[in-house]
C-alpha cells in the first residue's frame, strides 16, 4: 500500500512541475511591399517534425527553414537551487509581401506528445513600398551603383550635384577593391561620404532592395565641352545572413558625360572674373573725413549662393597719394546641396600721406546667372574723402601705387636692426656634431628597414596575421553592436554579436568561416584545452542569438546580458588560445 502512494505521489509531482508545452507565432507588424520578411513559429518546451503552415494570403511564401534549441538554466526556489531546462523548436517561413493592405494569417498546427497545438494568428499591414528614380542598373540588375546628377549640361562654373548609391539583392559584408572617379575637369567639394557602409531596405521597380549611400559631391565645371566621368566600382564581398563569405562580385555603374557650354559672350562685361549664381553687391566706409596717415577701410560684401572661391573681385581706383595695405577678405558661406551660400566680405584698406578733397570711383561687380542666362553688373557707392593736414616733407614715403609719387627727399633711414657675426672659416667636418649627423640617420634607417620586413614576415603568414587581429577585429565588431543596443535595434544587435564570435574562433582556430561549425568548433577548443563548459556556454550564446533575433519580447537588460556574455566568453579564449 505504501509503494502505491509513493507512486501516486511521484505521478502528481510530475504533473505539478511538468513544463507547459507552448506554440506562438512572432512576426513583425508592419512590412512594405517588396520586402522580405520571417514569421517564427516556436514550439516550446517539446520537439516535432510535424508542421501545417496557414495559408499566406497577400504574400508570396520564399522558404521555410527550422530548427532546435535547447537551453538550461538554475533558479532558487522553496529553499534550494532547481536546474531547468527549456527546449524550442523553431519553424522560420520566409514571406514577400505583394501588394498594400491588412492581411490576417491563421493559426499553424504541430504535434506533439500526441497532442495537437494550434499557434496564435497573426496580423500583418503592409505598406507601399518605397520608390527610388533616375537609376541606371548597368549589366547587373541584382547588384549595380545608382551614380546620378541634379543636371547632365550646364555652364562653365555652374553648379552640378552628384550622388552615388550601391543597390544589392545580397548580403554585402565588405568590400575588398574600391575605385571613385577623379572628375577631372571639375572643381569638387565632398558634401556627404559615410566611414561606414550602412545597407538599408528600399524598393525598386517592384523588387527589394539593400541600398547604401556612397557619396555626394559638389562639381563646378572648370572647362566647357563634353566631360567624362570614369564609373564607381566596388568589389562587394558577399554573405550569407550570418556573415559567413560566399563570393565576390563587382558593382558598377556605367561612364556618366557632362555637357558643359561656354558661358555668352554677348553682353559679358569687360571686369567679368568668372562668378556664376545670384549675388548681392554692398559696401561701406568708416570715415571720410580723416587727417593725414590717418587709415580709411572699405568693406565690401557679396553675399547669395554661387561660386564662391573660384572668382575674384576688382579692386578700387585710389588716388597717387594713398598708400595701398593688404586686402584681407573673410569667407563666411556653407557648401551643401543647393550650393555654396553664404558671403565673403572684403577690406581694403588705404592711409592718405597728403592732405586734400579725392574721389574714390565706384567699384563693379559683374555675375553670370544661369537661371536667367544673363549676365548682372553690380555697384558700389563713389566716395569722396576730404584728407586734413600736413604731409610730411621728412618721411621718406614713396605711395605703393602704379604711379609712383615721391613725397619727400633726403637720406634714406639707417638700418637699426641688430645681426650677428659669425666666425670665418668655421668648418663643421671632423668634429662630434659631424659625425653624430652621419650616424643617427644610418641607425634610423636601419630600424625601419628591421620593422618593415617583421610587418612584411607577419602579413605573409595570413593565418598568423588573422590570429594577431582576431581579438582586435572582434572588439570592433562588440561596439558596432553596442550601437545598435543604444539605438535599440535588436536584429542588427544579434548579427553583429554572433559575426563577432563566429568570426574570433575562425581567426583563432585557422578555420574559414564557411567550414567551421558548432560540432567543428567543439571539437577544436577541446584539443586546443578550452574547459567544456567555456565551450558549452560559446554555442549557448549562438543558440540564445539565432534564435531570440525574432523575438520581439526581449527587453534592454536582456540584451545588455548577452552583450555581456559575449564579451566575457571573448575574453575566457582570449586568455587561452594564443
Amino acid at each position: 500500500m505504501k509503494t502505491i502512494y509513493t507512486i501516486i505521489l511521484i505521478l502528481l509531482c510530475n504533473l505539478i512541475f511538468a513544463q507547459k508545452i507552448e506554440f506562438v507565432a512572432v512576426a513583425p507588424k508592419k512590412v512594405k511591399v517588396g520586402q522580405r520578411f520571417n514569421i517564427e513559429y516556436k514550439l516550446i518546451n517539446a520537439n516535432s517534425n510535424v508542421f501545417n503552415a496557414p495559408a499566406f494570403n497577400g504574400f508570396d511564401a520564399l522558404n521555410i527553414t527550422n530548427f532546435y534549441s535547447s537551453s538550461s538554466s538554475t533558479v532558487y526556489e522553496n529553499g534550494k537551487y532547481v536546474t531547468k531546462k527549456e527546449t524550442v523548436k523553431t519553424w522560420i517561413v520566409t514571406l514577400s509581401a505583394k501588394k498594400a493592405g491588412t492581411y490576417p494569417i491563421k493559426s499553424a498546427s504541430t504535434k506533439a506528445k500526441g497532442k495537437t497545438y494550434n499557434s496564435n494568428n497573426v496580423v500583418i499591414n503592409v505598406g507601399k513600398a518605397e520608390t527610388a528614380t533616375n537609376v541606371s542598373k548597368g549589366n547587373n540588375s541584382d547588384l549595380f551603383v545608382a551614380f546620378t546628377f541634379t543636371k547632365t549640361e550646364a555652364y562653365v562654373g555652374e553648379l552640378i550635384v552628384s550622388n552615388a548609391k550601391i543597390f544589392s539583392r545580397y548580403y554585402v559584408g565588405d568590400f575588398a577593391d574600391v575605385k571613385f572617379p577623379t572628375f577631372e575637369g571639375f572643381w569638387t567639394h565632398e558634401l556627404r561620404a559615410p566611414k561606414n557602409t550602412q545597407f538599408k531596405e528600399t524598393s525598386l521597380n517592384n523588387k527589394q532592395y539593400l541600398v547604401a549611400f556612397v557619396q555626394q559631391k559638389m562639381l563646378f565645371p572648370q572647362k566647357t565641352g563634353k566631360l567624362v566621368i570614369e564609373p564607381y566600382s566596388f568589389t562587394c564581398i558577399l554573405t550569407d545572413r550570418w556573415g559567413f563569405a560566399s563570393e565576390r562580385k563587382i558593382a558598377t555603374c556605367s561612364p556618366k558625360t557632362i555637357i558643359v557650354k561656354p558661358l555668352p559672350t554677348a553682353g559679358k562685361p569687360n571686369k567679368f572674373s568668372g562668378a556664376v549664381g545670384e549675388f548681392t553687391f554692398k559696401s561701406e566706409i568708416n570715415q571720410t573725413n580723416v587727417q593725414v596717415n590717418s587709415a580709411i577701410t572699405i568693406k565690401v560684401k557679396v553675399s547669395g549662393n554661387g561660386n564662391f572661391g573660384m572668382f575674384e573681385i576688382n579692386e578700387f581706383e585710389i588716388p597717387n597719394s594713398f598708400e595701398i595695405l593688404e586686402v584681407k577678405d573673410n569667407n563666411n558661406y556653407k557648401h551643401s546641396a543647393s550650393g555654396i551660400n553664404g558671403s565673403i566680405t572684403y577690406e581694403f584698406s588705404y592711409i592718405p600721406r597728403g592732405p586734400g578733397e579725392f574721389k574714390i570711383p565706384a567699384l563693379e561687380f559683374s555675375f553670370f546667372n544661369s537661371k536667367t542666362e544673363k549676365y548682372t553688373t553690380l555697384k558700389t557707392e563713389e566716395y569722396k574723402i576730404i584728407v586734413s593736414g600736413t604731409a610730411d616733407s621728412t618721411s621718406n614715403y614713396m605711395a605703393f601705387n602704379n604711379n609712383v609719387e615721391k613725397l619727400g627727399s633726403d637720406i634714406h633711414f639707417i638700418i637699426q636692426d641688430s645681426f650677428k657675426l659669425k666666425t670665418k672659416d668655421n668648418i663643421l667636418f671632423g668634429t662630434t656634431k659631424f659625425y653624430l649627423l652621419l650616424i643617427i640617420p644610418l641607425i634610423l634607417f636601419l630600424i625601419i628597414v628591421f620593422i618593415r620586413r617583421k610587418q612584411l614576415a607577419l602579413r605573409a603568414n595570413t593565418d598568423l596575421f588573422n590570429n594577431k587581429q582576431a581579438n582586435k577585429i572582434s572588439q570592433k565588431r562588440l561596439k558596432l553592436s553596442k550601437k545598435h543596443l543604444t539605438e535599440n535595434n535588436k536584429e542588427l544587435f544579434f548579427e553583429e554579436i554572433t559575426k563577432a564570435l563566429w568570426g574570433y574562433l575562425s581567426d583563432k582556430l585557422t578555420i574559414p568561416k564557411s567550414k567551421l561549425t558548432r560540432e567543428i568548433a567543439i571539437e577544436t577548443l577541446e584539443n586546443k584545452g578550452i574547459e567544456k563548459n567555456i565551450s558549452d556556454e560559446f554555442i549557448k550564446i549562438i543558440n540564445n542569438c539565432e534564435f531570440a533575433k525574432y523575438a520581439p519580447t526581449l527587453e534592454n537588460n536582456s540584451l545588455q546580458d548577452t552583450y555581456n556574455d559575449a564579451s566575457q566568453i571573448i575574453a575566457k579564449f582570449e586568455n587561452v588560445l594564443k
